[in-house]
């Protein structure tokens, strides 16, 4: 029209009028048109929503004459009020029924994928032939049937737990996308903070899991670790939200992850790592730390690491001073001086005690008194630092006697004041023994090396008579003497009273298993009557044995219940005074 009427258009009687140019008397006319025909704008209308209609089930659609279609209606501004309102209502249903029985049908990804999708369509339906104006409130609707609350919590039940245990990343990061768009980014969150404190629980409540909870709970963090990192952009929410499982799920079941913690990091200083480098050990101490921010029974962890450090000191059982130095300043940085001051200074009296050693070996005066060839080293520890050990007795062999005698002299003369305590049951001894195969070097307990000795001057020995010379008591006995004839190493045969047949000298007789030794049946406690002998049979391929693990690194479960007691009753004491105060 406006090209049939270009020249008269120009005119200054046409461009002066009131009515405006010849193109808009037009449009006003079609407008009118349009108005009066209500029901040929309706079909009008109709078909462009069945084109739509059609082009979201699949089918193709003339997306030329639908622009043409929706610049007319938008020119004559009739969009608005005809045809959006009308496409908004349609979409709201499609989506509506689709999702309804997708989300029942389809998985979690699945589903998400199909989200994604349809909202991208409608994207891109918009700049194709709908108007600018039209792309929020379009995409706004899809969201809501799509994503609606009912929708978002099917999605985030057993079908989002399966994708965070299955590291599906990219599932994660299209869930977190789109709820983020909808406004529910607290249900995600919520759901993944129940999801991982279920799976703490789980590895903290069920006894039988022990042995692998410290390593079940390290793969648990780094796997959701990298889910916040990966999928969620490490938003500090997700990672408070992760947090706050770990630690109450860790503390559901009171004092023993902390012990625990304590006992694998203790297998890890003694060499438990094998196959890994050192950079790997760090970076697993620096994981460990992590764990131990989560526990509130730090004093657990603190008695337990305190006791299990003890033992790797005084029975050189640590792979390495500067690991064990390096986990001291994490633990330091973490609560600071007091929690450490007593684990440094159980170090600083291992150094103490290398130079009293020294100073001991280069004393002429009591070197010349001690001419047996017996070498002895003592470790002079500060009491206050130090686990609480029991005074255990027994009778040691004059020769180290003399030697514990004049050592105390050469000390109580460089240090006036001061009292030494021996502590028989801390103490480690490597003998030569004599073996028709082969000589070999045991490394024993004190106790150990106490009950061998005696077999210097008899082959045959009774409990009751080992019992008589040692002075050991009761139970300390029967732990010594089981873990000489266990099956792996059966430095002393048993011929138990009453027995048809006494073991030859070719190493019959019966052994006994000791758990963590080959035989996880517990060993029959031995009689009074019952006969050892020295096993001449004796052999085994290494020269130095040691036969000590059992009696001085394994923890028994007195030790354990001990050392819980003293931590409830420091509790006590700090309530009775905080209650004073």
């Amino acid at each position: 029209l406006e090209a049939v009427f270009l020249y008269l258009g120009r005119s200054p009687v046409v461009q002066g009028s009131a009515e405006g140019s010849l193109f808009q008397v037009g449009l006003a006319a079609m407008r009118k048109h349009f108005l009066g025909a209500a029901a040929a704008t309706r079909n009008l209308v109709s078909g462009v929503l069945s084109l739509v209609a059609a082009e979201r089930g699949g089918e193709t659609a003339d997306r030329a004459l639908l622009k043409s279609v929706v610049q007319m209606l938008h020119a004559l501004g009739l969009y608005r009020s005809e045809l959006e309102e009308r496409l908004l209502e349609a979409t709201r249903g499609f989506y509506r029924s689709q999702a309804t029985a997708l989300v029942q049908e389809a998985g979690t990804a699945q589903y998400l994928l199909h989200c994604e999708g349809r909202l991208e369509e409608e994207a891109g339906r918009c700049c194709a032939y709908l108007q600018p104006g039209t792309l929020a409130p379009l995409v706004r609707v899809a969201e809501e049937e799509l994503l609606s609350e009912a929708h978002v919590a099917k999605v985030l039940g057993p079908g989002f737990a399966a994708l965070v245990d299955g590291a599906q990343h990219a599932d994660l990061r299209r869930m977190h996308q789109l709820l983020l768009r909808v406004g529910r980014e607290g249900d995600l969150r919520a759901a993944l903070q129940a999801h991982v404190r279920q799976r703490v629980g789980a590895c903290v409540s069920d006894p039988e899991q022990d042995r692998k909870m410290i390593s079940s709970l390290l793969q648990l963090k780094a796997s959701v670790d990298a889910a916040v990192a990966e999928a969620f952009g490490g938003d500090p929410a997700f990672v408070k939200c992760v947090r706050d499982a770990f630690e109450s799920g860790i503390n559901s079941r009171q004092n023993r992850p902390a012990e625990l913690l304590a006992k694998h990091i203790d297998a890890r200083m003694r060499g438990g790592g094998k196959g890994k480098t050192e950079d790997d050990l760090e970076a697993e101490f620096d994981q460990l730390i992590v764990l131990f921010r989560f526990i509130s029974g730090k004093d657990v962890f603190e008695a337990f690491y305190k006791k299990d450090l003890a033992k790797r000191l005084l029975l050189s059982r640590s792979t390495s001073v500067d690991a064990e130095k390096g986990m001291i300043a994490k633990l330091k940085a973490e609560c600071g001086a007091p929690f450490t001051s007593k684990l440094e200074g159980m170090f600083k009296d291992i150094n103490v005690s290398k130079d009293v050693m020294a100073s001991f070996r280069g004393s002429a005066a009591h070197q010349d008194r001690l001419q047996d060839g017996l070498e002895m080293s003592v470790n002079v520890l500060t009491k206050g630092f130090w686990p609480t050990y029991p005074t255990l007795p027994v009778t040691l062999p004059p020769q180290l006697q003399h030697h514990q005698e004049v050592f105390k002299e050469f000390y109580l003369s460089k240090h006036n004041g001061r009292r030494l305590h021996w502590h028989d049951s801390l103490g480690q001894c490597v003998v030569r023994c004599e073996f028709p195969l082969g000589r070999k070097e045991l490394v024993t307990s004190l106790f150990q090396a106490v009950v061998l000795l005696l077999f210097n001057d008899a082959e045959r020995l009774t409990v009751e008579e080992l019992a008589k010379a040692t002075s050991l008591e009761a139970r300390e006995l029967q732990r010594t003497l089981l873990s000489l004839t266990t099956k792996k190493f059966p430095i002393l045969l048993v011929e138990r009273a009453g027995a048809a047949a006494a073991p030859d000298q070719g190493g019959s007789g019966e052994g006994h298993g000791e758990e963590g030794q080959g035989d996880k049946a517990k060993p029959a406690e031995l009689g009074g009557e019952d006969v050892l002998v020295f096993n001449k049979g004796f052999k085994e391929k290494l020269y130095r044995i040691k036969v000590n693990n059992v009696v001085q690194l394994k923890e028994t479960s007195e030790e354990q219940q001990q050392c819980t007691d003293r931590v409830m009753q420091d509790r006590q004491y700090q309530v009775d005074a905080a209650i004073v105060r």
